[in-house]
Protein backbone atom coordinates (compact mmCIF):
# COMPACT_ATOMS: atom_id res chain seq x y z
CA UNK A 1 0.00 0.00 0.00
CA UNK A 2 1.54 3.03 -0.91
CA UNK A 3 0.41 6.20 1.36
CA UNK A 4 1.54 10.12 0.83
CA UNK A 5 -1.46 11.64 -0.52
CA UNK A 6 -3.92 13.55 1.69
CA UNK A 7 -6.94 12.86 -0.47
CA UNK A 8 -8.26 10.68 -3.21
CA UNK A 9 -5.95 9.23 -5.58
CA UNK A 10 -8.02 9.42 -9.14
CA UNK A 11 -5.31 9.10 -11.55
CA UNK A 12 -1.95 6.53 -12.30
CA UNK A 13 0.62 6.06 -14.54
CA UNK A 14 3.31 3.91 -15.11
CA UNK A 15 6.49 5.80 -16.97
CA UNK A 16 7.43 3.37 -20.15
CA UNK A 17 10.41 1.57 -18.94
CA UNK A 18 7.94 0.80 -15.58
CA UNK A 19 11.06 2.54 -13.21
CA UNK A 20 8.46 4.75 -12.09
CA UNK A 21 4.77 5.15 -11.10
CA UNK A 22 2.73 8.89 -10.81
CA UNK A 23 -0.11 9.43 -8.61
CA UNK A 24 -2.55 12.54 -9.34
CA UNK A 25 -4.59 13.54 -6.32
CA UNK A 26 -7.25 15.60 -5.60
CA UNK A 27 -5.25 16.81 -2.95
CA UNK A 28 -3.75 19.03 -5.77
CA UNK A 29 -0.32 17.38 -6.15
CA UNK A 30 1.27 14.01 -8.50
CA UNK A 31 3.67 12.08 -6.58
CA UNK A 32 6.47 9.85 -8.34
CA UNK A 33 7.16 6.67 -7.06
CA UNK A 34 10.11 4.56 -7.33
CA UNK A 35 8.94 1.13 -8.74
CA UNK A 36 12.27 -0.77 -7.53
CA UNK A 37 11.95 0.89 -3.73
CA UNK A 38 7.99 0.45 -3.35
CA UNK A 39 7.38 3.06 -1.20
CA UNK A 40 9.64 5.55 -2.10
CA UNK A 41 8.49 8.89 -3.10
CA UNK A 42 11.44 10.18 -5.49
CA UNK A 43 9.78 13.84 -6.03
CA UNK A 44 5.96 15.66 -5.01
CA UNK A 45 4.99 17.58 -8.06
CA UNK A 46 3.33 21.01 -7.03
CA UNK A 47 2.03 23.59 -9.61
CA UNK A 48 -1.96 23.00 -10.19
CA UNK A 49 -4.08 24.99 -8.46
CA UNK A 50 -6.95 22.47 -7.91
CA UNK A 51 -7.95 18.50 -8.21
CA UNK A 52 -5.59 16.63 -10.66
CA UNK A 53 -7.36 14.31 -12.76
CA UNK A 54 -5.30 13.00 -15.50
CA UNK A 55 -1.81 11.92 -16.32
CA UNK A 56 0.12 10.28 -18.94
CA UNK A 57 3.64 9.54 -20.04
CA UNK A 58 4.83 10.27 -23.45
CA UNK A 59 5.93 7.40 -25.41
CA UNK A 60 9.71 7.93 -25.20
CA UNK A 61 9.19 8.41 -21.08
CA UNK A 62 10.76 12.03 -21.62
CA UNK A 63 8.13 14.23 -20.72
CA UNK A 64 4.78 13.58 -18.04
CA UNK A 65 1.83 15.60 -19.17
CA UNK A 66 -0.96 16.12 -15.74
CA UNK A 67 -4.53 17.68 -16.67
CA UNK A 68 -6.57 19.53 -13.64
CA UNK A 69 -9.96 20.80 -12.69
CA UNK A 70 -7.84 24.30 -12.51
CA UNK A 71 -8.03 23.85 -16.90
CA UNK A 72 -5.02 23.44 -17.41
CA UNK A 73 -2.09 20.65 -18.77
CA UNK A 74 1.74 20.89 -16.83
CA UNK A 75 3.76 19.24 -19.16
CA UNK A 76 6.74 17.85 -16.76
CA UNK A 77 10.31 17.30 -17.35
CA UNK A 78 10.67 13.34 -16.78
CA UNK A 79 13.99 13.34 -16.36
CA UNK A 80 14.61 16.41 -13.77
CA UNK A 81 11.16 16.02 -12.11
CA UNK A 82 8.96 19.36 -10.61
CA UNK A 83 10.64 21.01 -13.59
CA UNK A 84 7.75 22.38 -15.37
CA UNK A 85 8.00 22.90 -19.39
CA UNK A 86 4.74 24.19 -20.36
CA UNK A 87 1.68 24.79 -19.21
CA UNK A 88 -1.20 24.28 -21.78
CA UNK A 89 -4.17 26.62 -21.80
CA UNK A 90 -7.24 26.75 -23.94
CA UNK A 91 -9.39 24.80 -22.40
CA UNK A 92 -12.69 26.30 -20.58
CA UNK A 93 -13.25 24.00 -17.62
CA UNK A 94 -12.57 20.66 -15.82
CA UNK A 95 -9.39 19.15 -18.43
CA UNK A 96 -10.33 14.89 -17.65
CA UNK A 97 -8.14 12.87 -20.07
CA UNK A 98 -5.01 13.39 -21.83
CA UNK A 99 -3.25 11.25 -24.23
CA UNK A 100 -0.26 10.70 -26.50
CA UNK A 101 0.02 9.70 -30.00
CA UNK A 102 1.91 6.33 -30.24
CA UNK A 103 4.54 8.58 -31.91
CA UNK A 104 4.74 11.04 -28.93
CA UNK A 105 4.33 13.98 -31.47
CA UNK A 106 0.41 14.87 -30.67
CA UNK A 107 -0.92 15.26 -27.72
CA UNK A 108 -4.53 15.79 -26.96
CA UNK A 109 -6.72 16.70 -23.79
CA UNK A 110 -10.71 16.72 -23.44
CA UNK A 111 -12.64 18.45 -20.83
CA UNK A 112 -15.69 19.41 -19.50
CA UNK A 113 -16.13 22.45 -21.91
CA UNK A 114 -17.17 19.31 -24.63
CA UNK A 115 -13.89 19.93 -26.71
CA UNK A 116 -10.54 18.25 -27.57
CA UNK A 117 -7.53 19.94 -28.14
CA UNK A 118 -5.02 18.65 -29.70
CA UNK A 119 -1.37 20.63 -29.14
Amino acid sequence: TLTGHTDNVVTCAFSPDGSVLVSGSVDNTLKVWDTQNWGIVLATLTGHTDNVLTSAFSPDGAVLVSGSFDNTLKVWDATNWGTVLAELTGHTATVYTSAFSPDGAVLVSGSFDNTLKVW
